[in-house]
């Protein structure tokens, strides 16, 4: 019978250095007080330390990008920044659509120089398509009356 131990025996043999009870089982000393001590001194060191060389990096990547920098030069402007390149977005499509298929209709429809030191002039498009008909394409064989008869007459 003597092999039969409770379970607090058996606990007793097996932890000496814990103290039992029937309801609690514990251990005898506490944290020592001189090891966490040094522990979070160590910890608040490197964290200082820590600190130390993020602002020291700091200030050298700073000066090493403000070296890097180039002035503005003094005739530049200052007040409002310059307009972004183009193209810009449209805000109002339709509109700007409807004023340029305008500009499209006013171009070719009126007389206007393009280029006055060659004599360069744009022409309405019907008067165009009348010259065209009359003198032909120049640089182009002429077509025999008879063929274009013809063609014509194909189509």
């Amino acid at each position: 019978m003597s092999d039969h131990k409770t379970d607090d025996q058996r606990h007793e043999e097996e932890l000496p250095h814990l103290h039992t009870t029937a309801a609690h089982v514990h251990e005898d000393s506490d944290v020592s007080i001189s090891s966490l001590g040094m522990f979070l001194g160590a910890l608040a060191i490197t964290m200082v330390v820590t600190g130390a060389v993020v602002v020291g990096l700091f200030d050298l990547f700073l000066d090493q990008a403000e070296e890097a920098d180039i002035s503005p030069s003094p005739l530049a402007e200052s007040g409002e920044p310059p307009a972004p390149p183009g193209p810009l977005l449209q805000v109002a499509e339709r509109l700007d659509l409807r004023l340029y298929r305008a500009s499209q209709e006013k171009q070719i429809h009126e007389t206007a120089w393009v280029d006055r030191d060659r004599g360069i002039v744009r022409i309405p498009i019907e008067r165009a398509i009348e010259i065209t008909a009359e003198r032909g394409l120049p640089d182009w064989p002429p077509v025999a009356q008879g063929v274009a008869a013809e063609s014509g007459a194909a189509q």
